[in-house]
């Protein structure tokens, strides 16, 4: 005890508290550290819940080399929504138990931002036929064995296409650059000075006045790996409706716009222009695998949500009675508020009885 007179910890100050009669280890005050604040960025995953590849979507075969185990091939379903690669635990168990997981830098979510618990991250070597590439895997739960985009590159055998700038009449040339830095100001797109890909830009009057301005990207197409999600059938689509009398529909506002499109993809959607070269942030209009992978998204958003059918930015939710309506709109509204998406409130409509859908 520190009052008796042989105690080593009578005279002695604690480090902690400041306090005399007790050593810091074993000082009852509120520890008092430093608190570090990280700001840990999130990765969107989808397909997290699947335990087998599906048919019809694209898988493929590689076999992991890592540091401290023997090599194993393992099929890969290829997830263009994810920007990293994923292994269930049962593979690490069998196959990498020997390695050690390293901390992950980032938090994985889905795309309706529920957490993915992460065990940790594995470094290894990939090899399909004649291509290697370092990679890292996450280590989750469950799951099927995901194939992100950090392992999806455009097809070799397509060689890159530097397009000539497509002239402009000048009547629209000023309209044009309004709308380049529209998208500027709002972060879509981003000027650069070189890239593998260059293609020209199109631009059409509308209707109701101003232009729509298009990219030409018929020629990286030729090089994009399609997604393979499906999207509905419009007769399964409307048979769903039957017995329904309130409806309402839901437009996203420049819905591509909102997916932020991966770092290794940018240079296919780069475009020319009178102003200079420009390329995409978010997921440009055109891009031949963007409605499959844009309808996953919004499948997983609304998934397990009754009464809402969506083809791709459209959505429409329906209810036998104004009350089931209203609770599976407000379910809906906050589903796509918890991912982050705006709405266009223009093209919106609610507690209709009848509409146009499509």
């Amino acid at each position: 005890m520190a009052n008796a007179r042989d105690c080593p910890a009578a005279k002695a100050t604690c480090k902690n508290c400041q306090k005399t009669g007790h050593f810091a280890r074993l000082c009852r005050s509120e520890q008092r550290r430093p608190v570090r604040e990280e700001d840990v960025p999130e990765i969107t995953v989808l397909c997290i819940d699947e335990t087998a590849p599906a048919r019809g979507k694209i898988s493929c075969r590689v076999q992991i080399q890592p540091a401290a185990s023997r090599a194993f091939c393992t099929d890969l379903l290829v997830d263009t929504g994810s920007s990293e690669s994923l292994l269930p635990r049962r593979f690490y168990d069998e196959h990498l138990r020997e390695s050690k997981l390293t901390k992950p830098s980032v938090r994985l979510v889905t795309y309706a931002k529920t957490p993915i618990p992460v065990l940790g991250c594995l470094p290894v070597t990939d090899s399909k036929d004649d291509v290697t590439v370092s990679a890292t895997f996450f280590i989750v739960e469950t799951g099927t064995p995901l194939m992100g985009m950090d392992l999806v590159t455009v097809s070799r055998t397509v060689t890159p296409v530097r397009q000539k700038l497509r002239r402009l009449p000048l009547s629209v040339r000023d309209t044009v650059t309004d709308e380049l830095n529209r998208l500027l100001a709002a972060g879509v797109i981003e000027k650069i000075d070189a890239s593998e890909w260059i293609s020209p830009i199109v631009v059409t009057q509308k209707k109701t006045g101003g232009i729509r301005m298009c990219v030409d990207l018929r020629e990286p197409n030729k090089a994009v790996i399609m997604d393979s999600y499906p999207l509905p059938h419009m007769d399964e689509l409307l048979s769903s409706l039957r017995g329904a009398t309130v409806f309402s529909t839901i437009d996203l506002a420049s819905a591509y716009h909102q997916v932020p499109l991966h770092e290794d993809s940018r240079d296919l959607t780069a475009f020319i222009t009178h102003e200079g070269l420009f390329r995409f942030l978010w997921v440009p209009y055109g891009l031949s695998s963007v409605p499959s992978a844009f309808q996953k998204i919004m499948a997983t958003i609304l998934q397990g949500l009754p009464g809402v059918q969506n083809y791709l930015d459209d959505v429409i939710i329906y209810g036998a009675t104004a009350d089931e309506h209203d609770r599976k709109l407000k379910a809906v509204l906050r589903s796509l508020k918890d991912a982050g998406l705006q709405l266009n409130d223009d093209k919106c409509h609610f507690n209709q009885t009848s509409l146009r859908f499509l």
